[in-house]
């Protein structure tokens, strides 16, 4: 998952700790938090692959998709986006 690397203690701090608060701030029950952790890896995963996908719903449903992610990436346009 290269889309979710980063150092050791930012992915404590950030993905662990950022889980729990929305977790507990959700009041999620244990299942749905894992399904929201879930979906939110996948979604992550897709955006940052590359692919453009001929069908994928995630992309009618959210703005920021892999287009999105190769001109936020790309340091040509960093202050258009």
């Amino acid at each position: 998952y290269g889309a979710l690397y980063n150092h050791p203690v930012e992915g404590l701090v950030l993905d662990t700790v950022g889980g729990l608060v929305a977790m507990y701030g959700g009041m999620m029950s244990c299942s749905t938090a894992a399904w929201l952790m879930n979906f939110a890896t996948i979604k992550t995963v897709l955006d940052h692959c590359g692919y453009v996908f001929p069908v994928n719903p995630l992309h009618d449903c959210f703005p920021n998709t892999t287009k999105y992610h190769d001109i936020h990436h790309d340091f040509r346009f960093i202050k258009k986006n």
